[in-house]
């Protein structure tokens, strides 16, 4: 069975981002040559897929296609917008992402990433599908956004494996799934 993993960044209070929709807050992780272990994560993933927001936002600061390496999936009730390119690699699902997860993670290959957001990872959370959560802690209070979790209470379906603090403040915890 495939791997369903998410690497994600929140904020020291949880958020991954504000209601603005202002990513700066991440730009306080930034330590020149550290990847957080990304690179390695990507290279044990074949499919990547977001939901329409997070194509959206990623989309507007210049990256339309982000995971050219990757057969990539948006997940929306809405239509694709005209700017959108769809090919084999890349595809525009208005099926329940749960639905398509429990059928994906069946077939051969390697790991699948949720590259966000918040309202297509709760779902997937909330079926029991996501098997591993790296996430990567802003040393930031943001005081309010769109929130990590769903539940105060979700966290107790995982296991913390991992736990790395960096020089700059970030704290990194890998989770899998019990």
């Amino acid at each position: 069975m495939r791997l369903l993993s998410s690497f994600i960044a929140c904020s020291l209070d949880g958020f991954i981002a504000p209601h603005s929709g202002d990513l700066s807050f991440l730009d306080l992780a930034h330590a020149e040559g550290e990847d957080y272990g990304y690179h390695a994560f990507k290279s044990l993933v074949d499919t990547v897929f977001m939901g329409r927001k997070t194509y959206e936002k990623v989309a507007s600061l210049g990256h339309p296609d982000p995971h050219p390496d990757c057969r990539m999936l948006v997940f929306s009730a809405q239509p694709a917008p005209t700017i959108w390119v769809e090919d084999e690699r890349r595809q525009w699902c208005n099926e329940s992402v749960t639905d398509w997860a429990r059928r994906a993670k069946n077939h051969g290959g390697k790991g699948l990433y949720c590259d966000g957001g918040a309202q297509l990872l709760a779902a997937l959370l909330q079926a029991r599908l996501v098997d591993e959560l790296i996430v990567t802690v802003v040393p930031v209070p943001l005081g309010e956004g769109l929130a990590l979790w769903d539940s105060p209470e979700r966290l107790e379906d995982f296991d913390c494996t991992n736990e790395h603090s960096y020089p700059n403040g970030v704290v990194q915890k890998t989770y899998r799934l019990k």
